[in-house]
Formats: C-alpha cells, structure tokens, sequence
C-alpha cells in the first residue's frame, strides 16, 4: 500500500508491505525500515489505540487519538511526542495536487480527449 503522509509541511513518500501478522516493511522516501508492531491498548471503536514497535531493534510506543470529527486529523504521541500527520493515499494525493494545480473550472473551457478520437459525453461533478 502507498501512502503520501504531510508532516510539519513536508510530504513523505510511504509504501508498507506486510511480511507477516505483525511484521512490516516501510520505505520512507529512500529510507527502508522492518517494523514489527503490536497492539497493546484496548481499541475502541476502531481509533483509539496503543502499539508497541520495534524499529530497528528500537522499540517506541504509539498512542492513537481519535479525531473529534469525520475527517479529522488524528493526534498520535510517539514516544510521548504530539504529531498531527495528514495521510492520503497516493493516488488521491495525486489527484489533489493534479486539482490544484488545473485550479477551478473555467465555463467554455476546451476540453481535449488523451487520446486520439471524439469526445461523446463529459461527466462533471
């Protein structure tokens, strides 16, 4: 799975692989990392969480804040340190930052095909 996770203004590439029930594989931009995780808190309602990693030999403890609302950004404290990151999948990060770029819609604009041929119906949302 690739994700695209914001943090302090900076975008992070990430791809996790499971190995295995607990095991993982992380590639962080070019960084690599075998990550076994497990659960240590009781999960509540799906959001609500404690885990215990092994990073590298290293083990850190994340706790996992719901968000207040649908759509929320979680808190978690990693190793007792607040982080708000925003996670997209890649594809929808791709997508809104392909958006934001084209900017709003523009009555009477051009629209071209991909590809060669007629263009028959334009959906719009």
């Amino acid at each position: 799975m690739k994700y695209v996770v914001l943090l302090a203004g900076e975008a992070i590439e990430v791809a996790i692989e499971a190995l295995g029930a607990t095991d993982y594989r992380l590639q962080l931009g070019e960084r690599c990392l075998e990550v076994q995780a497990t659960a240590t808190g009781e999960l509540k309602g799906g959001w609500d969480a404690a885990l215990a990693l092994l990073v590298g030999g290293r083990a850190v403890r994340v706790d996992l804040e719901a968000p207040a609302a649908h759509g929320a950004t979680p808190r978690l404290l990693i190793d007792g340190c607040a982080v708000a990151p925003q996670v997209f999948s890649a594809r929808a990060y791709q997508a809104q930052a392909q958006q934001a770029k084209s900017g709003p819609g523009v009555e009477g604009a051009q629209v071209a095909a991909p590809m060669a041929g007629k263009v028959v119906s334009v959906l719009v949302n």
